[in-house]
């Protein structure tokens, strides 16, 4: 089983991904690999207020909390997923990279990546 480290850069690798970074709920980066214009320390801390908020509208609407979040912005796409109840992973997409397919591909490893955290 490959560990984080391994899994981010694998990930980061893909086309059209520029950053995949692992992040604590209390906003600490755990493990990351961007392109180099990229402060992942910085996108760690912004994370969890995002979850927060996605949930509060989820507990609004009575939906239940965020476990995927997908913002789409100006030139790309962030996909936040919760990893258990301590982590986040936070995948950054250029505008043209394949969204469906890495979703999918979160959704049924989410257990998975669980257990590298």
């Amino acid at each position: 089983m490959p560990t984080i480290r391994e899994f981010t850069s694998a990930l980061r690798r893909r086309p059209g991904v520029n950053a995949a970074l692992v992040s604590g709920r209390d906003g600490l980066l755990i493990e990351g690999a961007a392109v180099d214009s990229l402060d992942l320390d910085d996108l760690a801390a912004r994370v969890p207020d995002l979850i927060t908020e996605a949930t509060s509208i989820g507990d609004a609407a009575r939906l239940g909390s965020c476990t995927t979040c997908i913002v789409e912005l100006g030139d790309g796409y962030a996909i936040l997923t919760t990893l258990g109840a301590d982590s986040i992973l936070t995948v950054l997409l250029s505008k043209g990279a394949e969204l469906g397919p890495m979703l999918f591909e979160l959704r049924s490893q989410r257990s998975r990546l669980e257990s590298l955290v």
